[in-house]
C-alpha cells in the first residue's frame, strides 16, 4: 500500500506513459479482439468513443439480451455466455458498468481470462475520453500536490486517510483492488447517514440537494422515524421532481407535512442555467443542456429555518453550491455530507472548501460503493462528532 508521499513522488510522465502502454498491451495481448460488457450509459460512451478512433468491438454484452435484440449501431448485442461460445475466452472483455465486481465475477465464472475496465481505455486514450467523472489526466493531481496534502492532513481518522489514499491510487493507477469492496446493503444505507461519525438531533432539519425520487429522504425517515423537524427536497429535473412529489404525497400525513419538495438547483448565485435532465441520477447542469432551470442559494432558501444537516449529490456542482451556503455554514455549522467523486479534484477541493467556510469542522471520508462511486466527505462540528 502506497503512502500519500509515495504516491505524490511518482514521475508524472512515467505514469502517463504507463497508463497508455497498459491499454496498448491489453489490446495487443488479445489480438485487438474485444467486447464491451454493458449496454447502459457507460457502455454506450465507451462504444462511441472507441468507434471514433477506429476500434470496433466484436459485440456489446448485456444479460438482458435475447436472440432478437437489435444491434447497437451495427454492433451485435448478445449475452456474455453467447460471447464465450461465439468468440472464445481469450478476447478482451471491457467492463463498462458503474460497479464492477458482479460483472467481473460473472465473466470469470464463464472462463474469460482477459477482463479489464473501460477506464483502462479512457486512461489509455486521454484525448478522447478524459476528463470523465473522477478520472482525469495525471497532471491534475500532481499539479495540485500541496492542496492534496493539505486535504489529507485535515482527515480526522485513520479510516478517512486510508480511503483518501485509496481513491488517489485508483485515479492514478486504475488500481481497482484498493476500491473494489462490493457494495452491500449496509454500505448503501449508511450513505450520508453513517453510524460512526456524527450524532443526530431530534429536531434535525435536512436539506437534500439532489433529492431525485426521494431515495435519500426514504433512508433518513427509516433511520429517524418522526425524530426530525423539516426536510427540504431540492430536485431541478422535472421528471424527477414529479416523482418526488408523488413520493411525498404517499407518506403519512404527519411525515408528509414535514417534507417540502422544491424544484430548484443550488449554486453560488441565484439565476438560471442550462440543464440536461432525463429523469436519471446523472441529470445535471451543463452548457449544452436543452432545459433552463432555476438556481437558488441555500443561504436564501433556508433563511427561515437553518439546516442542521446538508446532503449534496448534484453531479459536480457541489463546490458552487457550498459557496451559496456560506452564511449558513459559518453561522450554524450544519453537518455536511458532500459527494466528492464527480470530478477528480473534488477529492481534495471539497474538504478544503468546507474547512475554509468553517474551520471548526472535523472532516471524514467514506466510500459507500465500490470503485470511485458514492465517496462522501463529512464535515462535522465538534459538538456533533461521535469520535474524540
Amino acid at each position: 500500500m502506497h503512502t500519500l508521499e509515495e504516491v505524490l513522488e511518482l514521475n508524472i510522465e512515467d505514469l502517463r506513459s504507463q497508463r497508455m502502454l497498459r491499454w496498448k498491451k491489453l489490446l495487443d495481448d488479445s489480438g485487438g479482439q474485444f467486447v464491451i460488457f454493458g449496454a447502459g450509459e457507460l457502455g454506450l460512451k465507451t462504444l462511441h468513443g472507441l468507434l471514433s478512433v477506429g476500434l470496433r468491438p466484436l459485440a456489446v454484452l448485456d444479460n438482458r439480451a435475447i436472440p432478437s435484440s437489435q444491434p447497437i449501431i451495427g454492433i451485435p448485442l448478445i449475452t456474455p455466455a453467447k460471447a464465450a461460445s461465439t468468440f472464445g475466452l481469450n478476447i478482451l472483455c471491457l467492463v463498462a458498468v458503474f460497479n464492477t465486481s458482479i460483472p467481473r465475477d460473472q465473466l470469470a465464472s464463464l472462463g474469460f481470462c482477459r477482463i479489464a475496465h473501460c477506464l483502462d481505455a479512457f486512461a489509455g486514450l486521454p484525448d478522447k475520453f478524459l476528463p470523465f467523472v473522477c478520472l482525469d489526466n495525471t497532471d491534475v493531481i500532481f499539479s495540485q500536490s500541496e492542496r492534496v496534502r493539505a486535504a489529507y492532513d485535515l482527515m480526522a481518522d485513520d479510516s478517512s486517510r486510508v480511503a483518501f489514499v485509496a481513491q488517489l491510487r485508483h485515479r492514478l493507477f486504475l488500481d481497482f483492488d484498493v476500491v473494489r469492496a462490493p457494495q452491500t446493503p449496509e454500505m448503501k444505507s449508511s450513505e450520508y447517514f453513517p453510524d460512526d461519525i456524527y450524532h443526530y438531533l431530534d429536531d434535525e432539519v435536512l436539506v437534500d440537494c439532489g433529492a431525485f425520487h426521494g431515495d435519500t429522504i426514504t433512508r433518513f425517515i427509516e433511520k429517524r422515524g418522526a425524530k426530525f423537524s423539516l426536510i427540504y427536497g431540492l430536485e431541478p429535473d422535472q421528471k424527477n421532481f414529479v416523482a418526488l412529489q408523488v413520493y411525498v404525497a404517499g407518506l403519512d400525513a404527519v411525515t408528509s407535512s414535514k417534507v417540502k419538495p422544491m424544484p430548484f438547483g443550488v449554486g453560488s448565485q441565484s439565476g438560471v442555467v442550462r440543464f440536461s435532465g432525463d429523469g436519471s441520477v446523472r441529470s445535471g447542469s451543463t452548457a449544452g443542456g436543452k432545459e433552463i432551470i432555476r438556481i437558488e442559494r441555500l443561504d436564501d432558501i433556508c433563511r427561515e429555518r437553518a439546516p442542521t444537516l446538508i446532503k449534496m449529490d448534484i453531479e459536480g456542482s457541489e463546490p458552487d453550491a457550498l459557496e451559496g451556503a456560506r452564511r449558513l455554514i459559518e453561522a450554524h455549522s450544519p453537518v455536511l455530507a458532500i459527494c466528492v467523486y464527480h470530478a477528480s479534484a473534488h477529492l481534495w477541493e471539497i474538504p478544503l472548501l468546507a474547512f475554509k467556510l468553517n474551520p471548526e469542522y472535523r472532516l471524514f471520508l467514506r466510500a459507500h460503493a465500490e470503485d470511485c462511486w458514492d465517496v462522501t466527505c463529512y464535515a462535522v462540528p465538534p459538538n456533533r462528532c461521535l469520535s474524540s
